[in-house]
């Protein structure tokens, strides 16, 4: 497996044309509410940029979802806490600050500084798909991104869960409040974000009610639309 300095040359150095200065190629983050098809569909909107990948703003396209935590497992010190990265768990910082005190892992901060930092390399090298991490709230102020909202009833998203992981409803259902209250802490512990603001967002889609499929084809026409602009 590439180390990360490895990744991001070899990732910089297919989007580089040299006789081209470099401008940067789109990216698309997805924030998702648990169990509403992250990944799911950044499988799906990946098979359709690669139908055209003929063309160069469509080739060599990659998802990062748990291979973030991969790329941070080489660092010694953050290997430790590199699973709760796979799960997307967060304590605030005042539980870890008590953890401290009682000798457990205090480097949560500077796990998910990293994190946010090789989030953001990854988008402004370009051509990625990220799910998870804040990456609406980390890309902010950069430019080229289609940031992507995933919703659902919780109702449906338990039983989505529920068939994924095998697992009865009373569990689906408490993982599912518990990455939702992660992920929306994160967001605003770090970045003062509102996860469920519509106005992070290029588009929010209900999964409930959109098909996968038809949910790709949208963001996969936001993705065109940026790659010609």
């Amino acid at each position: 497996m590439l180390n990360r300095q490895e990744l991001m040359n070899r990732l910089f150095a297919e989007r580089v044309d040299a006789a081209e200065r470099f401008e940067g190629y789109p990216y698309v983050t997805i924030s998702r509410q648990a169990g509403a098809g992250g990944k799911t569909l950044a499988q799906a909107l990946l098979l359709k940029i690669e139908l055209k990948s003929y063309a160069d703003p469509y080739r060599g396209w990659k998802i990062f979802d748990r291979e973030i935590a991969d790329l941070l497992h080489e660092d010694k010190e953050l290997a430790r806490s590199t699973g709760s990265l796979l799960g997307e768990e967060y304590h605030s910082e005042v539980e870890e600050f008590f953890k401290g005190l009682l000798g457990g892992p205090s480097d949560q901060y500077r796990l998910e500084k990293t994190t946010f930092d090789l989030v953001r390399t990854l988008a402004s090298i370009g051509k990625v798909i990220l799910v998870g991490r804040a990456g609406a709230s980390v890309t902010a102020k950069l430019p080229g991104g289609i940031r992507v909202r995933l919703v659902a009833p919780i109702d449906w998203r338990v039983r989505n869960m529920m068939s994924l992981m095998s697992i009865n409803e009373h569990e689906a259902e408490a993982l599912a409040k518990q990455q939702d209250h992660g992920r929306a802490r994160l967001a605003r512990d770090f970045f003062d974000h509102d996860v469920d603001d519509p106005g992070l967002y290029d588009v929010v889609i209900d999964t409930s009610e959109t098909p996968i499929e038809d949910a790709a084809s949208r963001v996969y026409d936001l993705v065109v639309a940026a790659s010609s602009g």
